[in-house]
């Protein structure tokens, strides 16, 4: 999810930022290629989002929570010492 952010902040802000001060007038010649870089950004941090996102799911289905882990966590008990199998 770190390179969303890298790529909003470093790639997508800046051309917004750019494309806020057009006007008819201003319009620079090379626009469409301007415009096609943002889509292409904005297509890269779509799948690297959806990405992080199956990461995410896949390890919440790969380890979920038993009821005698979910009881540990809840009154604090996991942890100091215990390895993750005896709270599973």
């Amino acid at each position: 999810m770190i390179a969303v952010l890298v790529i909003t902040l470093a790639v997508e802000v800046p051309i917004d930022n750019q494309i806020k001060v057009w006007t008819t007038a201003t319009l620079p010649s090379d626009w469409a290629d301007i415009r096609q870089r943002w889509a292409n950004f904005h297509t890269l941090r779509t799948f690297v989002s959806l990405g992080g996102v199956a990461a995410v799911v896949a390890a919440a289905l790969a380890y979920p929570l038993t009821p005698a882990s979910r009881a540990a966590r809840e009154t604090g008990q996991a942890g100091s010492g215990q390895n993750i199998e005896s709270v599973l």
